[in-house]
C-alpha cells in the first residue's frame, strides 16, 4: 500500500524525519508530504513505546506500509524490534544517537 497514491492532494512538505529501512538503511533526514510524515511520526512514536517494553504488535502490523518521500521515492519501515534496537545500540556505540535526538 503506497499511502499518497490514496491521497495525491497532500503533496505540500511539511516536515522531515529519519527513516530506518527493513533493508538496515538508515536515513537521518527525509521529507515528507503531511500524508506521510504523519505515518512515519505514528511510526517513531510505536517504536519508542515497543523499545521501553511494551508491545510490538503494531509495530508489526505497519510491515507492509511503504511510504513515499517528497521525491517519489518509496521506503518500507523497519519493524522486527530486535533489529530496530541493534540499530539504536549501535548507534549508540558510534555516539551517533545524540544527532538522531536532534532530528526527531
Amino acid at each position: 500500500m503506497i499511502l499518497s497514491e490514496l491521497h495525491h492532494e497532500h503533496r505540500e512538505r511539511v516536515a522531515s524525519y529519519p527513516v530506518l529501512t527493513r533493508d538496515g538503511n538508515y536515513y537521518p533526514r527525509v521529507g515528507f508530504d503531511d500524508l506521510n510524515a504523519h505515518v512515519v511520526a505514528y511510526y517513531w512514536g510505536v517504536v519508542a513505546k515497543a523499545r521501553k517494553g511494551g508491545s510490538d504488535a503494531v509495530l508489526r502490523s505497519m510491515n507492509r506500509v511503504e511510504i513515499r518521500d517528497i521525491d517519489g521515492n518509496r521506503y518500507r519501515l523497519l519493524t522486527d524490534i530486535d533489529a530496530i534496537n541493534k540499530f539504536f545500540r549501535e548507534m549508540a556505540e558510534e555516539e551517533d544517537i545524540e544527532q538522531f535526538r536532534r532530528v526527531y
